[in-house]
């Protein structure tokens, strides 16, 4: 099981509702219902201030660019020089601040790599989940030992409430992030805020493993490590727990 939220909350609610404890059980789906909304706020935040206030800049001199934009495309079409032009300085400084292709192609591959690590997350959450085998008792869901805990079953309703309740709204958010993340990425024209804003999506993609090693306790991080999922052998299994090539 993966250090988040959403994992713990699968595994606290086995656990909890096997040994008749409500404590856990609440707590472990507050904090993915917390963890869902501050990433749902902070997708928000910087879709709104990324696609509206940030480049609302490029209307304050939309002229000024319109004008040396002209004179660039007049300068090649006749072959002169841009040196004593009066749009010359504006030109360079556009050309200077604007990040190069392979800059942005070396961030975007990085903001992928991680949406990509939450994906594979969740896809391994669903498969634990949508494998497990069927029992008919709540006292038959998992079985505890010394060194280790294993979930061994769930119940027939147990799958749709942890899918609607886990898997769909973490993937939705990581969608979502992903698409408005590359826009944010795309539309940067200074290196240094392409590097900034990278890091913020980062960050946000990661919220749910932030606040999983920051506020649950030392114990219930132990007994999650300890814990496996017993999952029936499929032909789908590999595929679903692994990607091609792997």
């Amino acid at each position: 099981l993966h250090g988040n939220v959403y994992s713990s909350a699968f595994a606290f609610t086995v656990r909890s509702m096997c040994e008749g404890r409500k404590g856990s059980l609440v707590m472990a789906w507050i904090w993915a219902a917390f963890a869902s909304f501050v990433e749902g706020f902070f997708i928000y935040v910087t879709y709104a201030y990324a696609a509206y206030r940030l480049e609302l800049s490029y209307f304050n001199d939309v002229d000024d660019i319109s004008a040396a934009r002209h004179s660039l495309i007049s300068a090649i079409e006749t072959n002169i020089s841009l040196s004593g032009q009066a749009y010359e300085r504006r030109i360079i400084n556009m050309c200077h601040n604007l990040p190069s292709p392979l800059f942005f192609c070396a961030v975007e591959f990085i903001f992928c790599c991680f949406c990509m690590s939450n994906l594979s997350e969740i896809r391994t959450l669903f498969c634990q989940i949508w494998l497990c085998p069927t029992v008919m008792s709540r006292q038959q869901t998992m079985e505890e030992h010394e060194s280790s805990a294993l979930i061994v079953g769930l119940l027939p309703k147990d799958y749709w409430v942890f899918i609607v309740g886990l898997v769909i709204p973490k993937t939705v958010l990581t969608i979502v992030l992903w698409y408005i993340g590359t826009a944010s990425v795309a539309f940067t024209r200074e290196m240094h805020h392409m590097i900034f804003r990278a890091i913020v999506l980062i960050i946000i993609s990661h919220l749910d493993s932030v606040l999983f090693h920051s506020f649950v306790s030392s114990s219930k991080k132990e007994w999650l490590v300890r814990s496996q999922v017993l999952m029936a052998r499929t032909q789908c299994l590999r595929y679903g727990t692994a990607w091609p090539g792997e």
